[in-house]
């Protein structure tokens, strides 16, 4: 192996702690690639090689406008809410870029479950109902005959439809499809039944 020269040595360690490429002090210094390299690895912190990808298209701004879309203002979808990005802040996003964001704030799509859509008067009617009834005993529940209705389309399903909700988070109204019983185009199905 040919010996190197202590005073080429000398000269390049500086020129590499100063972020000088390989190839610049080789032609400086008169030292070989391979050497230089070796020298590079001992003497230079070592930079993390770029990331991957291009710049990050949202601000964290614009990842908080995001967030707000479908936690405050109700949002459903991430397509509605690159729209109004784009209409409030003019920065054309696509919508998986908006998905992205929400998932990366912590929030997931989740199917909006049915609900029947009750006025303030049934809901203390079925409340009262349920404290009147709490005490029962299986006696008491023997006596009673159960009955159920189920509705079946006759054309289409009802289609599912979806929120964004964070892991946790208790379920709201805002959260929740709203059906009203007996509606067209389907059969309805009722049975009974007792203990």
């Amino acid at each position: 192996m040919k010996q190197v020269s202590q005073d080429k040595v000398v000269r390049a360690i500086p020129l590499l702690k100063q972020g000088k490429s390989v190839r610049k002090v080789e032609g400086v210094t008169g030292l070989s690639k391979s050497t230089v390299g070796r020298l590079r690895k001992p003497h230079c912190v070592r930079l993390g090689k770029p990331k991957a990808g291009g710049p990050k298209v949202l601000s964290a701004a614009d990842e908080r406008y995001c967030v707000r879309q479908v936690t405050k203002n109700r949002m459903s979808s991430a397509t509605k809410v690159a729209k109004e990005l784009e209409k409030d802040t003019g920065r054309k996003v696509s919508a998986e870029t908006v998905c992205r964001t929400l998932r990366k704030a912590g929030l997931g799509a989740t199917e909006k479950p049915k609900k029947h859509l009750l006025s303030a008067k049934n809901i203390c009617k079925r409340l009262s109902w349920c404290m009147a009834h709490k005490d029962w005993t299986i006696d008491d529940w023997k006596r009673v005959i159960w009955s159920d209705e189920t509705k079946i389309n006759r054309f289409n399903s009802d289609g599912r439809t979806w929120a964004w909700i964070r892991s946790g988070e208790s379920l709201k109204s805002h959260y929740v499809k709203m059906t009203v019983k007996h509606g067209g185009g389907n059969m309805m199905l009722w049975s009974a039944c007792d203990i």
